[in-house]
């Protein structure tokens, strides 16, 4: 997002830090995610110290292919799940951030 809003601070300034950081060995960009723990809808993930861009793309992979071969136990369940989120956004309430004076 820096850069359409005009900040080149990304483009000219990490380049450095990213080549520090390989000599460091505390930046490898050859890594690519790890599964640490597997627990069927619950996983622990390691980035093995690569660029977080890359990382985190392949994190999201992976939890898109695990949760589309879920069975899910009941889709009643979830069609009631996603009814109230419905209604909550319907509701004008926004979720993530309790508003001023609500109860988070």
């Amino acid at each position: 997002m820096a850069m359409p809003r005009g900040h080149e601070s990304h483009r000219v300034g990490m380049p450095p830090r990213y080549v520090d950081a390989v000599l460091e060995g505390g930046l490898v960009p050859s890594a690519s995610v790890q599964t640490v723990l597997d627990a069927g809808a619950l996983r622990r993930l390691s980035g093995q110290r690569g660029y977080g861009q890359g990382i985190g793309e392949q994190a999201m992979a992976l939890g898109c292919t695990a949760a589309a071969s879920w069975r899910w136990p009941s889709r009643t369940t979830w069609g009631v799940s996603g009814r109230f989120a419905e209604m909550t956004v319907a509701g004008g309430q926004d979720t993530r951030r309790p508003q001023p004076g609500q109860d988070g």
